[in-house]
């Protein structure tokens, strides 16, 4: 599976997460909401630049290559860090090449992203941090690796 080498911009990224709740209006009330799906897929929409002709031939390349093939790309999705994702061009959409300050271009892609499983449990525990009190802001959540499970492991 190939991969996507050019890091994404910050400026233009947008992340639409995957819904898998599917809804039925009723007459009155709230409605009707069930778990239907399981792994819609997310929605990315990214720039990047490209400093000189050779990125540039190298990047349709890569295009014309994966465009119907999934290829991996490092992304920031619902967890707030890049990560690994497997991902697809979104074709309704073709990229997009704009000329920035002589030679560099800014390229636009929609692509579509298969969703990182998350285990569900740790999910649970943070949400129950949260409304004991446990992590008040952002700084807090270091406690989460460092102090409340020193025993865990990852990188």
């Amino acid at each position: 599976m190939d991969e996507m080498k050019f890091c994404p911009l910050q400026e233009g990224y947008s992340f639409t997460v995957g819904n898998d709740v599917k809804e039925q209006e009723l007459a009155g009330g709230l409605p009707r909401q069930v778990k239907q799906f399981v792994g819609s897929i997310h929605n990315v929409t990214a720039q990047i630049l490209l400093r000189d002709p050779l990125e540039r031939q190298i990047f349709w390349a890569f295009w014309r290559i994966n465009q119907t093939q999934l290829w991996r790309w490092k992304l920031v999705l619902d967890n707030g860090d890049l990560e690994d994702c497997i991902c697809q061009f979104n074709n309704s959409t073709v990229p997009s090449d704009s000329l920035i300050e002589g030679q560099m271009r800014k390229i636009q892609i929609s692509i579509r992203v298969i969703p990182i499983k998350r285990d569900p449990d740790f999910d649970k525990w943070l949400i129950e941090q949260w409304q004991n009190g446990n992590i008040q802001d952002i700084s807090d959540l270091e406690k989460i690796p460092n102090v409340w499970m020193p025993a865990a492991t990852g990188v």
